[in-house]
């Protein structure tokens, strides 16, 4: 079979790569044409018609500055698809270039080729116009969210969950170092941590987009430097962030390590974690790590009333979004105050255990069935019904 995968982000190149490999052991036949990046690259052995970090803008400015060039890209893909005529397309996530460029053109253009949409955008947040054009445009779609599947097929989109990437990430996480006995062994290596120290870690994750840290990495350290002198941060650095993005946001006089692909190490380690809203909270909450998630904004007091007035869902980390329940703190805008900010962490450090226990729900609910390999499925029986379907 031919897949053509769009894929536009680092994570999507990952998810992507890891969905082609497990085709690749149900398929043998399989070749492969993409957007993405260099994981995709190494599994179909070949280059990305367009690498995704040519397409890395970040904010409305910078889309509209360059929406030439998008355009232009985007008719290069609808080109490469008539060229390929591949036998699926697979978007990954990506909403806006997929919705824009690749549903539409393979429903006019392509019509005999099956569109399965893996990692759909969050239209049960905003947009959610998207899915009457999810269920005009797609055979499936394949979840990673467990009630993402509930909400499309309300509205009778094919949806099907087939577990979340995050489970497999930290599972093979693992079973490559093992669980409790490795914790401080594991972190004595990866860091450098004063002796007195070492029981008094604390992960901070204060997003991956340089607007990310400005917003709410001042706001953590301020919150330790005044009333947790004892406690020892560190810096999970994000993939394609640098030192100096946050150099640029910490005080001169406050030295504090931070370390780039450790994450995992980090959060196994530590304490308690400060995480901004996004897959990071997942991932802390996968590991075992009690956390508080604050995503502090410009216009603090505007996004606390468009939050509450525009979106139509009660949480905003995916921790309580996937239980229907607030397990952990959210500080919200103009709610992610120093004060609000202490009260948290005064309430993981005196019973942290709270958050832990119900961490085990949220595994139940996800499931740990490999979500590429759960995935390939779905493709594959798309591919034998469609086979078995009686032809008019």
């Amino acid at each position: 079979m031919r897949y053509f995968f769009i894929a536009g982000e680092a994570s999507g190149d990952l998810h992507a790569a890891n969905l082609m490999k497990a085709l690749k052991l149900q398929d043998a036949e399989a070749t492969f044409a993409f957007m993405g990046g260099d994981k995709m690259a190494e599994i179909a052995q070949k280059p990305p018609i367009i690498h995704y970090r040519s397409l890395a803008f970040m904010g409305f400015e910078q889309v509209v500055r360059n929406i030439f060039s998008i355009h232009k890209k985007g008719k290069l893909m609808q080109k490469k698809l008539l060229e390929f005529s591949p036998d699926i397309v697979i978007p990954v996530d990506f909403g806006g270039f997929n919705f824009r460029y690749i549903l539409p053109f393979v429903h006019r253009e392509l019509p005999e080729t099956s569109v399965i949409y893996y990692i759909p955008p969050k239209v049960w947040a905003w947009k959610k116009y998207r899915v009457r054009a999810l269920k005009k445009y797609c055979s499936r779609v394949l979840c990673i969210l467990p009630f993402e599947e509930t909400f499309l097929q309300k509205a009778d989109v094919p949806a099907h969950y087939t577990g979340n990437p995050c489970v497999d990430a930290v599972g093979a996480y693992y079973a490559s170092y093992g669980k409790e006995e490795y914790k401080q062994k594991i972190v004595e290596q990866a860091f450098t941590i004063p002796e007195a120290k070492k029981d008094l870690l604390i992960a901070l994750l204060p997003g991956s987009r340089r607007q990310e840290l400005k917003s709410n990495l001042p706001l953590m350290i301020e919150t330790l430097r005044t009333y947790y002198p004892d406690l020892y941060p560190v810096i999970g650095g994000a993939p394609g962030l640098t030192i100096e993005d946050y150099r640029l946001f910490l005080p001169q006089d406050y030295p504090i390590q931070i370390v780039f692909d450790a994450t995992y190490t980090l959060l196994a380690g530590c304490k308690l974690a400060l995480v901004t809203s996004g897959t990071a909270t997942l991932e802390t909450a996968l590991i075992g790590t009690p956390q508080v998630v604050c995503y502090r904004a410009n216009g603090r007091r505007w996004m606390n009333w468009a939050f509450k007035n525009l979106f139509p869902i009660r949480y905003f980390s995916l921790v309580n979004l996937i239980l229907g329940r607030p397990l952990v703190k959210e500080l919200l805008a103009a709610e992610a105050s120093l004060d609000n900010l202490r009260l948290a962490i005064d309430n993981l450090l005196r019973a942290p255990h709270l958050i832990t226990e119900g961490y085990d729900e949220l595994r139940l609910l996800l499931g740990n069935t490999p979500a590429s390999e759960r995935a390939a499925d779905q493709i594959v029986a798309s591919i034998n019904a469609k086979k078995n379907s009686p032809r008019e």
